[in-house]
């Protein structure tokens, strides 16, 4: 599939129940949440449902919306993928 195709799918947020195409992050089978409203039902806690590659995507502005952009950073260092430049993440 291509990226277009996942752009035009519409999912419904699991939390404010709003269909959406796109801007919707997949933290299990068939469950879809906005960013920020699975950061502010769950809090942290959230990230841990994540995979790293996941998290490396994770929107950094709705982490920080929330007050959660350290602990973003923090996750990702614990969890790295092989490819990220530890360098450039500022905490």
């Amino acid at each position: 599939m291509t990226r277009r195709h996942f752009e035009d799918q519409v999912n419904t947020c699991r939390v404010c129940h709003e269909m959406t195409a796109g801007h919707l992050i997949k933290y299990g089978v068939r469950h879809y949440a906005h960013p920020v409203c699975a950061l502010k039902r769950w809090g942290a806690a959230f990230f841990d449902r994540l995979l790293p590659w996941q998290l490396e995507n994770f929107p950094a502005l709705a982490a920080a919306e929330v007050g959660l952009y350290d602990e973003l950073v923090r996750q990702i260092k614990l969890r790295p993928a092989e490819h990220i430049d530890y360098s450039t993440l500022k905490v």
